[in-house]
């Protein structure tokens, strides 16, 4: 299903459900604890039940409909209003789909609109492989993201010689589940669809550029300056760099990356993705806390103190949670620190939506992240000689269609109207 199509399937059933000027719905955008979005199943290897992964939840009369993010926002209005709010934005999709499920469900329409909890998802992915074995045979089957349920249910189905999988959990990768090796999804995803008859994927986007979540806002604003200056439409996907950079992989589409550190390149280097890199900022890791900071956090220390609630980027989706672990295994207190953990995000944009919200005491977020919202966090820098301070370059990658506009691209990010935009929003530059 499209967006497009989301958004007119909620149309037609705002049409046909009347009222259109007085139905309200309420979007929450925290993440959901492991009982509210599961429940207490016999199997404790979901990715939900250890923060890897993020529900929104929308509610119209008591009428629950969830949807996956990884833009977390919040959201109180008309039902009606959400078919206004700008498609570009990965938020505004999934508060589409998850308003779209909430009003099917108060219309009777389905009663299937919120997450499998307890041990649903074993019966799910006993359909799954029947529908499977019915359609296709005795299939080849490759598994896009990790589904322990379904891996099992296909392994035991179909046979562990003929099931693939892979995944960008470094907990996962190289390990053998239900008898199949879990391939790395950053580079070898391509050897999963050559192996594979049939694809169950968890989830993938075309675009014609990608750019990690966290820098939304600045390539947001420069990608308005470049098509005013140049008359040619530029189209991001936003999402954590693992993300994006599996994505470029899978699907080799896409005229530029810009990661959220250079080191998130290299996948694509070894695989001769890369036609030229230029760096243009700093990335500044500094110390974010609710604006009146519960838990009186000074440093990176008091974040193993007992009872603080921690919020940290998932190291396997992006540049800021693998630094995070770095910092505070450089001071000798990571293993403390990650039983505070209440949450790890795939993107830095949710852990500024849990400090706003004061769902968490503390976290480690890019210094830009923070700038428009100064009356909800309060920051803390962590000095040079301790931090993790990256660079981030703007790639052009080898299967760019428009080799001329990404080119340009590249040279108003470094040196043009671009680089004044990182300016104004609070980066720091990258000086040769």
């Amino acid at each position: 299903m499209t967006f497009q199509d989301a958004r007119q399937i909620l149309a037609a059933l705002l049409e046909e459900h009347g009222e259109t000027e007085n139905l309200a719905v309420t979007v929450s955008s925290r993440a959901l604890t492991p009982e509210e979005a599961i429940g207490n199943p016999d199997r404790k290897d979901f990715p939900l039940l250890h923060g890897k992964e993020v529900l929104m939840q929308a509610e119209i009369d008591g009428f629950a409909g969830q949807a996956f993010t990884g833009d977390p926002l919040v959201f109180e209005g008309l039902v009606k209003d959400v078919l206004e709010l700008d498609p570009d934005r990965p938020g505004h999709q999934a508060l589409l789909i998850a308003t779209l499920n909430a009003l099917a469900r108060k219309m009777g329409k389905t009663d299937r609109t919120i997450h499998c909890v307890n041990n649903e998802p074993e019966e799910c992915a006993a359909l799954v492989c029947s529908f499977l074995r019915e359609k296709y045979g005795p299939c080849r089957v490759g598994i896009i993201g990790y589904q322990p349920a379904l891996l099992e249910a296909c392994s035991k189905e179909f046979g562990p010689d003929h099931v693939f999988i892979t995944d960008l959990n470094p907990d996962n990768i190289g390990q053998t589940r239900y008898g199949v090796e879990v391939w790395d999804g950053a580079t070898d995803t391509d050897r999963l669809i050559n192996s594979a008859e049939v694809l169950l994927i968890t989830g993938t986007v075309l675009a014609n550029g990608t750019s990690g979540a966290g820098l939304r806002e600045a390539m947001d604003k420069i990608g308005v300056a470049f098509e005013e200056k140049y008359n040619c439409k530029v189209e991001y996907t936003y999402g954590g760099s693992a993300q994006n950079c599996s994505q470029i992989l899978l699907l080799k589409q896409g005229d530029l990356f810009v990661p959220g550190a250079e080191e998130e390149v290299e996948p694509l280097r070894q695989e001769n993705m890369v036609a030229r890199e230029q760096r243009v900022i700093y990335h500044v890791p500094i110390i974010a806390v609710p604006i009146d900071n519960p838990a009186g956090i000074t440093g990176l220390e008091d974040f193993a103190k007992p009872g603080v609630k921690v919020g940290l980027g998932d190291p396997s989706a992006n540049p800021i949670g693998k630094i995070a672990d770095k910092l505070f295994e450089n001071k000798g207190i990571l293993a403390d620190v990650e039983k505070n953990v209440e949450v790890r995000t795939p993107t830095v944009n949710e852990l500024i939506a849990y400090l706003g919200l004061g769902q968490i005491d503390a976290s480690i977020v890019w210094e830009e992240n923070t700038v428009n919202a100064k009356d909800k966090i309060k920051t803390i820098p962590i000095p040079d000689e301790e931090n993790q301070i990256k660079t981030i370059p703007v790639v052009e990658l080898t299967c760019a269609e428009n080799k001329e506009m990404a080119a340009k691209f590249i040279e108003f990010c470094a040196t043009g109207e671009g680089r004044e935009i990182f300016k104004e929003l609070g980066y720091r530059l990258y000086e040769k």
